[in-house]
């Protein structure tokens, strides 16, 4: 992106080795050649935060040599359930994540279910490293449905993002619509905006809850 606040607050700290690139094969080309001006005197890792990034620092590699570690934030699933609506695309993004994948050197995961699901795509265990910041459900205590005194009167659930479909909150209005006909009292708040405000509204409807969502 272009240099802003966040270069300036870097100098300030006192990196002296900053540059930013723009998008496309220009940028793409610059990267490169300041990779390997810097590779030149030491080593350089390349630390890729998220999917896009990590096909850029997998090609950078080839064209490098850098090693590159990758952050996984993203959904486990994202891709596969993209899959579901019809589309080529997410089935090259599924190929792409498979490369970047192998050719990283290690991936930081941010929960146990992210590491799961790694484990599934034949990531080698060695390659992981988990940085928990997610939640460890196991570790919750489990609820004895069947004693009353044991369920609270009721759940207070509150999501908090973008209103777009890669955040699911559709999954969560259905989660909600089957707590509450296993009996269960739920009040589930969505705070946000985006274009699927009005489809989240329309589901609420339709799943006979919409008194139990704001």
């Amino acid at each position: 992106s272009s240099k802003g606040p966040i270069h300036a607050q870097l100098q300030f700290n006192g990196f002296d080795k900053i540059k930013y690139f723009n998008h496309g094969i220009l940028g793409f080309l610059k990267a490169s050649f300041a990779l390997i001006s810097w590779a030149r005197h030491e080593k350089v890792y390349v630390y890729a935060h998220g999917h896009i990034p990590s096909i850029y620092a997998s090609a950078l590699k080839i064209f490098t040599g850098t090693t590159f570690v990758i952050c996984h934030h993203q959904q486990p699933e994202f891709f596969s359930n993209l899959a579901t609506k019809g589309s080529f695309k997410p089935k090259l993004h599924m190929l792409l994540a498979h490369i970047y994948y192998r050719k990283s050197t290690y991936i930081q995961s941010f929960s146990p279910e992210v590491t799961l699901s790694l484990t599934k795509r034949n990531v080698p265990p060695g390659k992981v490293i988990e940085i928990p910041l997610g939640v460890k459900f196991d570790s919750f205590s489990k609820l004895n449905l069947d004693n009353p005194s044991e369920v609270p009167e009721s759940h207070n659930v509150v999501s908090i993002g973008r209103l777009v479909w890669e955040k699911r909150i559709d999954l969560g209005i259905q989660t909600v619509a089957e707590l509450i006909n296993s009996g269960q009292r739920v009040r589930y708040r969505i705070i946000g905006e985006g274009p699927e405000l009005k489809r989240l509204k329309t589901l609420a409807k339709e799943l006979k809850i919409d008194s139990f969502v704001e």
